[in-house]
């Protein structure tokens, strides 16, 4: 079933795998230089500022607001009744050396 191939066959096979390497990776370099000169058009400065580009340079920027202390139990609080009914028999079986299987599971459920 498996078929052989004359030196010349591999010669042949090698030369155009060599070719269309040759031909995507000429490809390549044009979609890249493409690319950079896109960008390089889009990053010329305009030569004058408008009026309009002039008014909101001119606008002072509201000062930044603190953020707010997250509540590292704020999940716990805003449970559904499914969630917590599960966290209590995950506390009550952790403490019994229960089952890891049945741990991890009831942990996955409430994920």
């Amino acid at each position: 079933m498996a078929q052989e191939y004359s030196y010349n066959d591999l010669v042949r096979m090698q030369e155009q795998a060599i070719r269309r390497v040759r031909d995507m990776q000429e490809r390549a370099r044009l979609t890249l230089q493409e690319q950079e000169a896109s960008v390089t058009e889009e990053e010329a400065p305009p030569a004058e500022p408008t009026p309009v580009q002039e008014k909101k340079e001119e606008k002072p920027q509201p000062p930044m607001q603190k953020p707010k202390p997250q509540n590292p139990l704020g999940n716990l609080i805003n449970l559904d009744k499914d969630k917590a009914v599960i966290l209590p028999l995950l506390l009550l079986l952790g403490k019994e050396s229960s089952d890891n299987i049945l741990l991890l599971a009831l942990m996955y459920i409430m994920a």
